[in-house]
């Protein structure tokens, strides 16, 4: 029954005589009154061209049978439904099924006219809200206490004020605030640090200042500071190369015993 009305209007704009044209008409109105209709059957079911929808709670309230009973109405008047597109109950009524009562839209069309409808009937006015982590100012609908602007703004708070606790650092002694459900027994990173070297106790020589210092087993710090592995990189020594004898500057390596190239491949040749 696609394109039912263009074919009418072709059938009128060919005949030109009163008796003709009555005869149209006459044609027309048969057509209609054969095409099948939405009956009521009762509560929960209607039927259409033989076949009979069911109402159900998991189909969003529309008459169901392996496809929506408004889709099956629209497509055997208007062909196929595109990709994209939805048929809307124009009353917003879905038990008025009957051809006149749907009209296809965009999905994004018919989403947002649901959605202005709905908040018109379910939300209140909307207000100006003030955060109560960030002080960020943000809009909402007046239904609650809204007064976080995001959910990270909510669980910062938590960790803050709901779910913290007051602990002794075992290190230094001091008393800090950590998350309640949390492992901290420190309250800094040095703090866990200087804990774990005395814990180790693990000593060494810094071969740049002679200074001992402490520090764990598995770390492989060789100086005692930041300033003492510096002097070690800029650091040389004489050394005297095993081949020809000649003393030259190098950094300091056990590896290191020849003054170039051409005295190490010499080396290797005469093993």
């Amino acid at each position: 029954m696609k394109n039912k009305e263009k074919i009418f209007e072709i059938l009128r704009a060919a005949v030109e005589t009163p008796q003709d044209k009555a005869a149209v008409e006459e044609l027309i109105n048969k057509v209609n009154n054969n095409l099948p209709k939405v009956e009521i059957v009762d509560d929960s079911h209607q039927k259409f061209n033989g076949v009979t929808y069911c109402r159900t709670k998991n189909q969003n309230g529309h008459y169901f049978k392996l496809i929506s009973m408004h889709r099956a109405v629209w497509t055997y008047f208007n062909g196929e439904i595109p990709v994209g597109y939805d048929i809307h109950h124009i009353d917003f009524d879905k038990e008025n099924n009957d051809i006149s009562n749907l009209i296809m839209l965009t999905k994004s069309q018919h989403q947002s006219l649901h959605g202005k409808i709905n908040g018109a009937k379910t939300y209140k006015e909307r207000r100006i809200f003030t955060c109560i982590v960030c002080g960020r100012k943000f809009e909402a609908n007046d239904m609650g206490r809204n007064l976080y602007c995001s959910n990270e703004c909510l669980e910062t708070y938590k960790k803050r004020v709901l779910y913290t606790d007051k602990r002794i650092c075992k290190m230094c002694g001091k008393e800090f605030t950590a998350y309640k459900y949390s492992n901290h027994k420190f309250c800094s990173h040095k703090c866990s640090t200087d804990y774990n070297r005395q814990q180790g106790n693990y000593k060494k020589k810094c071969p740049i200042c002679g200074k001992e210092f402490s520090t764990l087993k598995h770390e492989n710090h060789k100086y005692c500071s930041p300033e003492c592995a510096n002097k070690s990189r800029r650091r040389k020594e004489i050394i005297t190369c095993n081949v020809c004898g000649k003393i030259f500057e190098a950094k300091p390596s056990k590896h290191r015993k020849y003054c170039s190239w051409n005295c190490f491949c010499f080396a290797r040749r005469n093993k």
